[in-house]
């Protein structure tokens, strides 16, 4: 993860294993126009450089809050290449 000296720049994060990555950004009331009401922070699935790959999540009311719930749903979600993986013990009992 990636932060600077400004509070409000995004930050970018990607997954080392299965290389996932998001980006966690504030909105403030002129930029808010994702029909979501209000400023805070937002993150969607993102790579540095390309348009988004999904919908603004958010608000939350901290950027540290945005990036959890960025990271748990995006990076446990996801397995290599971005193919959803099933948990081991679903596996396990279709053995």
């Amino acid at each position: 993860m990636t932060m600077s000296g400004n509070r409000h720049e995004p930050l970018f994060d990607v997954h080392p294993a299965t290389g996932a990555s998001i980006e966690v950004f504030f909105a403030d009331r002129r930029l808010a126009t994702f029909g979501r009401g209000g400023a805070g922070w937002f993150w969607w699935p993102r790579r540095r450089g390309f348009a988004p790959s999904g919908p603004a999540k958010g608000p939350f009311p901290t950027s540290y809050s945005a990036y959890r719930d960025g990271s748990i749903r995006s990076f446990s979600a996801q397995g290599c290449n971005g193919v959803a993986t099933t948990p081991l013990e679903e596996n396990d009992r279709k053995s």
